[in-house]
């Protein structure tokens, strides 16, 4: 009990003197002095305060949860909007040299009285009475060494800034060293190699300076990341769905190919931007696709058993005593023929799939052997039909064919697609037809530097030219 009343009878002396020093600040109204004033007594608990030399406009504040870019005002106009999300890519320009990622960069908006009246898709907007709570209340990113040598570099390379801290008698201790500096080297690999051992909502906020320019980067058209499992490109992926909802005005689509993945990379989102998690949207690519559909009453009826079923049947008919057991006995790659070659590449005509090229599929075959392969895909469709139900190639193509005839009217600025390989030429194309060749607008993602996709696709065939 007596450390609790020594605690509070320190941060009312804290309060006070913050409050003393806000006043002394020129040319700033009282409720701005008042927000000032809280951000001052953070410095005391081992924050940076960055502020313009003139005392007015947006403040920069560095500390365990990040870099925030503070705006203060009365309400969110679209001007003070706008200043707050340049200030914040001069921000994120300024750490990028240090690994920072743009996701730890944060503009947040502070509205004086007593709460926000209203939002910002983009920004942050807090009430006077909750910025000091909801700051310190952040997910820790930074060490202490790392924010005092982020916010010495802000004040280094920001020329129109200086830092600030409250004025006491005695600096709390938790303030640390005011003379421990890193270099920009030993910054970012001493930074690197605390997130390696750190958790991922920590690690997550550095990344190497490649990675950091391909999440900052403007492409002119689609584009691809590619590189071998664990080299990062999922982390890469996640903060470039972050970094451009904060450029864009429309949604962002992250797509992956398995369900499990999209609830664990929004929860990883959520942690690392906040502000702008609700802003994309994470689905695997059927469900997503299910769901586009049924919006838009086109009827939808996958169901994979009775589709496995239809399947037995056509092998058994049409397959198993036919010329294909002499190349394959097992039914499994016929089904993987249809799923990939015909049917994920949207054949519809024998002459298309007798003239196709069948690249990495471990059997050539000629043109009769091909034509007995088309056999068993018309019995499956009929048996398919005879059912009245679509297996999961039918979700893609019919979703297609809805984007398609509307022209590409979807709500995406961007779509990004993780795990690229494993997608068929309909999922690419439909993709791809979200955004087209818009800048920044489609990103893939996938393992190695694959050229050749399943059923022997590349991507000049789903009409994308890579930047």
């Amino acid at each position: 009990m007596r450390e609790v009343r020594r605690q509070e009878r320190l941060l009312r002396e804290q309060w006070e003197a913050a409050q003393g020093q806000a006043r002394r600040w020129g040319g700033v109204g009282d409720g701005q002095r008042r927000i000032l004033a809280q951000l001052l007594v953070l410095t005391a608990r081992g924050w940076r305060l960055l502020v313009g030399r003139a005392r007015s406009g947006d403040v920069l504040v560095v500390g365990p949860g990040g870099v925030f870019v503070v705006g203060i005002g009365d309400e969110v106009r679209d001007e003070a909007a706008a200043g707050l999300l340049a200030a914040t890519k001069v921000a994120e320009s300024a750490v990028a040299s240090l690994g920072m990622s743009p996701v730890a960069v944060q503009p947040v908006m502070v509205q004086a009285g007593q709460g926000p009246d209203g939002g910002h898709e983009r920004i942050r907007v807090l009430g006077e009475q909750e910025v000091g709570r909801v700051l310190l209340a952040q997910p820790r990113r930074l060490r202490a060494e790392s924010v005092r040598a982020i916010a010495d570099h802000l004040e280094r390379v920001l020329p129109d800034r200086e830092g600030v801290v409250l004025e006491l008698g005695t600096v709390s201790s938790s303030q640390g060293d005011p003379d421990g500096l890193f270099d920009v080297d030993g910054l970012r690999e001493a930074a690197l190699e605390g997130a390696r051992r750190a958790p991922i909502e920590q690690w997550m906020t550095f990344l190497p300076p490649d990675q950091v320019a391909l999440v900052r980067r403007n492409w002119s058209g689609p584009a691809r990341i590619s590189g071998p499992a664990g080299t990062g490109k999922t982390v890469v992926a996640l903060h470039r769905a972050a970094h451009l909802a904060r450029r864009t005005t429309g949604r962002i689509l992250y797509v992956t190919f398995a369900n499990n993945l999209p609830r664990v990379q929004s929860t990883f989102l959520r942690t690392m931007a906040p502000a702008v998690a609700d802003r994309v949207d994470f689905r695997s690519l059927h469900s997503w696709a299910q769901e586009f559909l049924q919006e838009r009453g086109v009827p939808v009826r996958l169901n994979g058993d009775k589709s496995e079923t239809a399947f037995s049947l056509a092998w058994k008919d049409h397959g198993r005593e036919s010329r294909l057991v002499q190349i394959d006995p097992g039914p499994a790659y016929w089904r993987e023929e249809i799923d990939y070659v015909i049917k994920g590449r949207g054949l519809t005509r024998f002459e298309d799939y007798a003239a196709v090229l069948r690249k990495r599929r471990k059997a050539g075959l000629h043109r009769t052997q091909r034509q007995s392969v088309w056999e068993l895909y018309e019995e499956y469709e009929a048996r398919r039909r005879e059912r009245g139900v679509h297996d999961f190639n039918d979700v893609l193509s019919l979703a297609l064919a809805e984007v398609s005839e509307e022209g590409g009217g979807t709500p995406y600025a961007a779509v990004i697609v993780d795990e690229v390989q494993d997608l068929t030429l309909v999922g690419v194309r439909l993709l791809h037809a979200l955004v087209g060749n818009a800048p920044n607008g489609l990103l893939l993602v996938g393992d190695g530097q694959q050229s050749v996709y399943p059923g022997g696709f590349r991507l000049t065939d789903a009409g994308i030219d890579i930047v």
